[in-house]
């Protein structure tokens, strides 16, 4: 039962990992996403930057990925629309290339990911460039800088030498406990190892603020 309740969760955090997870620093000027380990980091590029009324995020990590990766129309049921405490921000969309998933039968292999500024974070001039959606490219890349790299993650994970688990049987495909006054007593612990996927910090250049101010 131990490996067969691992797997579930390895699965799942595996399906939650090809997704992005965006994510506003309120206190700091670096922002911050993460992508899949297999994103080809050199082809992160500048797609847009829009004023937008945002909300906290609220959902556990591995939730607010996959809501993340369904907010093109259509949603999803599984993804509240939370409405309260919205708040004026400022979103700037990236794209970049990763494998495709196994789900996609498109196979497409371009994403997106977004990150959130406040308005005074953002000179007067840029709000405005970004109002009149006449921020190009190539001024966004000489306004935000982007840093990638791949941090370590710490993880509860199944004690199997502190663990006892109960005898199965298989009853017509369905797997059952074999005694049903068994108690299965799982402990747990914390592991540290190399993060499943790549984070993205972006800042805004302050030279590139000062000029525009």
């Amino acid at each position: 039962m131990s490996v067969k309740r691992q797997s579930l969760v390895v699965c799942f955090l595996i399906i939650a990992s090809r997704f992005v997870v965006s994510a506003a620093e309120p206190n700091n000027n670096t922002n911050i996403a993460y992508v899949p380990l297999e994103t080809d980091v050199a082809s992160i590029r500048f797609e847009s930057a829009r004023a937008v009324n945002a909300a906290p995020a609220k959902n556990p990590a591995a939730e607010h990925a996959y809501c993340e990766s369904v907010r093109e129309p259509g949603g999803s049921m599984f993804c509240s629309d939370a409405q309260a405490g919205l708040a004026a921000a400022y979103r700037v969309t990236y794209s970049f290339e990763a494998p495709p998933m196994s789900s996609d039968e498109t196979g497409g292999t371009r994403y997106t990911f977004s990150v959130y500024f406040r308005p005074e974070q953002l000179s007067p001039t840029l709000r405005e460039a970004i109002a009149a959606r006449k921020l190009k490219r190539s001024e966004a890349e000489a306004t935000f800088a982007l840093k990638t790299y791949r941090s370590e993650a710490t993880t509860a994970v199944v004690d199997e030498s502190s663990s006892t688990f109960c005898a199965l049987r298989d009853a017509d495909g369905l797997w059952m406990q074999k005694d049903q006054n068994c108690r299965s007593q799982v402990s747990y612990k914390t592991v540290t190892a190399p993060a499943k996927y790549i984070t993205v910090q972006v800042g805004l250049l302050e030279r590139s603020m000062a000029a525009r101010q």
